[in-house]
């Protein structure tokens, strides 16, 4: 069972879960995914994502971050198809918040991976705009979310500014990516 943790977590928020799912019998493991745990370079818990955000956002030369774990989730598949204590046709993926995102985007284009846990609330982001309950969305990057407000021009962002621009901070866009794999699953 792979698990991925959540906007600004690590591999350490999972040791309890991992630790769970080997006391049942499963073979756990959990990554520090880009701009996060070990991988990030700032002492400031969330500042290199945030940079991230803000880059892709000026450029759209960054890497879209959910796409990159989803890639690290595929090679990681990869080495653990190599190791003789993995059954190979059962291989698992769970993940937290982000991570939840990045298991039923991975869950979606890798038909190796059996079964999908991602936990994670989702609501519609029209909705979201809708009802004037877009702020919960960018809260875990608001540096970034602020930034991109600030070079918009906007010292206030307000619903207005989150129909201009929403689509580029939330993921309401890789919805589509979730259809029947080429296995048919």
């Amino acid at each position: 069972m792979i698990a991925l943790h959540g906007t600004g977590g690590s591999k350490n928020n999972l040791a309890s879960l991992c630790r769970k799912l080997a006391e049942r019998g499963f073979v756990a493991v959990a990554i520090d995914e880009r701009y996060h745990g070990e991988r990030r370079s700032s002492v400031h818990r969330n500042a290199d994502y945030n940079d991230t955000i803000v880059r892709a956002w000026q450029t759209g030369e960054e890497h879209r971050l959910y796409y990159d774990t989803v890639w690290e989730v595929m090679r990681l598949i990869d080495y653990l198809q190599t190791r003789d204590e993995i059954d190979s046709a059962r291989i698992g993926l769970i993940g937290i918040s982000k991570g939840g995102i990045e298991t039923y985007l991975a869950a979606a284009v890798d038909p190796r991976i059996r079964v999908a846990v991602p936990c994670i609330g989702v609501q519609s982001f029209r909705w979201a705009l809708e009802h004037n309950d877009w702020q919960g969305r960018i809260k875990t990057i608001q540096p970034a979310f602020e930034a991109i407000a600030r070079e918009s021009g906007i010292s206030q962002p307000d619903v207005d500014h989150q129909q201009r621009r929403g689509s580029e901070l939330s993921a309401a866009g890789y919805g589509e990516v979730y259809c029947r794999r080429p296995d048919g699953v």
